[in-house]
């Protein structure tokens, strides 16, 4: 399967409520969430089902959450709805965020933003990282609750202080751009970078984006590739084509164009955003390239759709084959077995 397409998130709604799962069950200690915590779905089902039905609130809203990921049961986004009102009318900060959650996507009950906020702001005035970052995204776009983006801000900045790499994302970009305050370009590349550190794939793009330019901290060519290269790893569509223009140019890096056309395609492919940016970028080095660029190129698009390795370690083997093939080493035609990738 192609590195790209595997690591391609769904959608944004479940990426997000994926990502506090993950970090929801770390609190559990009843023997339905400890066993949730393993990865044993039936035997947690079993359990949570009978600790729920007793009234526990915490197993009420871990059973939700096996009904809405359909784990060891057919996915019912009703029954997940039933127990995590249940839990969430009992003051569960993790049912009253997973709750809003369905409100929000219109799973399981007809979409409504405002109920969707009333439970996230009842789970974030109880410290939850995650309704956090989810009230801050309502109200800067005024889903829901007026639009506001001071109050915001607010949010936003309680679920960073909490590590939340989204809402160390989105403060990021408010300094960046100005977005209800001054534009801020240091503070923005201190979010970022935060972000970042969290593995966030945008954050690394923007950080690169701001370490090639020299805004926010003095330009650093070798800092914004690194970043560039994580975030490209992650299937960045950005990241791809900002790395096959530092290759095309010859910005802090050699020059080379079979890498750049290959970046761009590859950015190209992924999704609208790619084909917007990356589409002229690749038709307009297309009329330079040789013969011999564009087959390479084509070579290194093929065995990254293959997968097998990280997308950049493949570059690295691409470039270090060509350097063999210009020297004294001409019999090793495959860099990726000579380096050992499949």
């Amino acid at each position: 399967m192609c590195p790209i397409r595997s690591i391609r998130r769904n959608a944004c709604a479940l990426a997000l409520f994926s990502s506090f799962v993950a970090h929801a069950v770390q609190a559990g200690s009843l023997r339905g969430v400890t066993e949730y915590r393993r990865g044993d779905f039936e035997h947690a089902r079993r359990d949570l089902q009978a600790e729920a039905e007793q009234g526990d609130a915490e197993a009420q809203a871990y059973l939700g959450f096996v009904f809405d990921l359909g784990q060891s049961v057919e996915q019912d986004f009703a029954q997940a709805v039933i127990w995590l009102r249940r839990g969430a009318e009992q003051g569960n900060p993790l049912a009253q965020t997973g709750l809003g959650q369905m409100y929000q996507s219109g799973q399981g009950v007809p979409r409504d933003f405002g109920t969707a906020a009333h439970w996230f702001r009842k789970a974030a005035e109880q410290g939850d990282a995650h309704a956090q970052f989810q009230l801050g995204e309502m109200f800067s776009v005024g889903d829901g609750v007026s639009l506001d983006r001071r109050e915001a801000a607010k949010w936003y900045l309680r679920s960073a202080a909490q590590g939340n790499d989204l809402a160390e994302l989105r403060l990021g970009w408010i300094y960046d751009i100005g977005l209800g305050v001054d534009p801020d370009p240091p503070e923005a590349a201190k979010w970022y970078r935060l972000s970042a550190k969290g593995n966030n794939a945008e954050a690394q793009c923007r950080l690169g984006r701001m370490l090639e330019e020299g805004r926010g901290q003095a330009r650093d060519l070798p800092a914004a590739i690194s970043w560039y290269r994580r975030a490209a790893d992650q299937g960045n569509t950005e990241a791809l084509w900002r790395l096959g223009t530092m290759y095309r140019d010859g910005d802090g890096v050699p020059e080379n164009r079979s890498v750049a056309i290959a970046l761009y395609r590859l950015s190209a492919g992924m999704d609208q955003e790619g084909r917007g940016w990356a589409r002229p970028l690749m038709d307009s080095l297309f009329r330079h390239l040789t013969m011999p660029e564009f087959d390479a190129g084509q070579d290194l698009v093929s065995r990254m759709a293959r997968g097998g390795a990280p997308l950049t370690a493949m570059v690295d083997a691409f470039e270090f084959q060509q350097a063999l093939d210009s020297t004294v080493f001409p019999v090793y035609r495959n860099p990726c077995d000579f380096l050992g990738f499949p």
